[in-house]
């Protein structure tokens, strides 16, 4: 299941992309992103491309991150609910749901699982899946 749902997390035209497209478009989203730091749909793209290139620690710290930075922003001591549904939302459960998939394909299972469960707790409705991916890790 993992595996399947990897592939998702590189733009299926990455693969495609010779390498010095790629490394053109890396570069490109590397300056975009120095521009503007908090932009995590270009930092999870960029996380993509390392990945696409063989660079799995570079990818991981890339995501863990944005990651780290936008869960401490979520507040303890409240439900909050972040709907998959606006938006405006949908570049953080992306990031997540890459994160969680690299999480496991380096063999962090157990963080993988923390963070999925987190992001069904965010969006119980969850759109992105990560319900199947905690399911997936029940099965294995």
């Amino acid at each position: 299941l993992f595996e399947r749902a990897f592939t998702g997390f590189i733009h299926p035209s990455y693969s495609n992309l010779d390498r010095p497209t790629r490394l053109v478009l890396l570069h490109a989203s590397e300056a975009s992103l120095k521009r503007c730091p908090y932009c995590i749909e270009t930092a999870a793209r960029i996380a993509g491309l390392m990945h696409a290139e063989g660079s799995h620690d570079l990818a991981l710290e890339m995501l863990e991150h944005y990651a780290r930075q936008l869960l401490e922003m979520i507040p303890k001591d409240r439900y909050v609910h972040v709907d998959y549904g606006f938006l405006d939302n949908r570049p953080f459960h992306r990031l997540m749901h890459a994160y969680v998939l690299l999480l496991h394909e380096v063999g962090r299972n157990d963080d993988a699982r923390k963070i999925a469960e987190s992001m069904v707790a965010l969006h119980p409705n969850d759109n992105i899946g990560f319900r199947f991916l905690i399911e997936g890790q029940n099965k294995e």
